[in-house]
């Protein structure tokens, strides 16, 4: 008995070494060798949902498609997880079936389908973000290239708005 099978099994594919690749709905990507948890990809370690719909098989890669995008899996001692999110061309998240076909990578959605050179440098997405007011200790600031505040002025708010078309929800601030 393998508790992480408990969640729903949405697809099963075998691998090119034999593993047994299971996307759950729920438990994320297993990975099965000999009837034993080989590999287990979920948002706690990278996986971008842990709600998988479908999986695509490669040499070295294991794709998994989710509610949240495309994520590139590499079978290594320390597996690395690429995010591919490619919403902006569909106008959707959700990856519903993967097809590799040598370098080429199909992914189909509700709205449509993409491709794309697996050998092709993923492209970043920039984040522009304005900064729209500053307020220490409850009092507005006037928007100013530096601030030097005393240390009991250790209240700080910034308002901001910011718009990235590709990131999907994942970008991290920093200052």
């Amino acid at each position: 008995d393998i508790p992480l099978l408990r969640a729903s099994v949405v697809s099963m594919r075998e691998g090119l070494n034999g593993t047994i690749w299971i996307a759950t709905n729920g438990n994320g990507l297993i990975g099965l060798q000999n009837n034993r948890v080989a590999w287990h990809f979920s948002k706690h370690n990278g996986l971008n949902s842990d709600k998988v719909r479908c999986i695509g098989i490669d040499s070295g890669f294991v794709w998994a498609g989710t509610e949240k995008d495309l994520n590139k899996i590499s079978l290594q001692p320390h597996p690395e997880i690429t995010r591919y999110p490619y919403s902006d061309e569909l106008n959707s998240d959700i990856i519903s079936t993967i097809l590799v076909d040598k370098n080429i990578i199909y992914a189909g959605t509700p709205h449509g389908i993409i491709w794309f050179d697996k050998r092709d440098t993923l492209s970043s997405s920039i984040c522009n973000l304005k900064l729209l007011g500053v307020t220490v200790n409850e009092k507005e600031k006037e928007l100013q290239q530096n601030y030097f505040l005393p240390y009991k002025n250790n209240n700080i708010r910034f308002d901001y708005t910011a718009i990235s078309m590709k990131s999907a929800g994942n970008i991290v601030y920093h200052y």
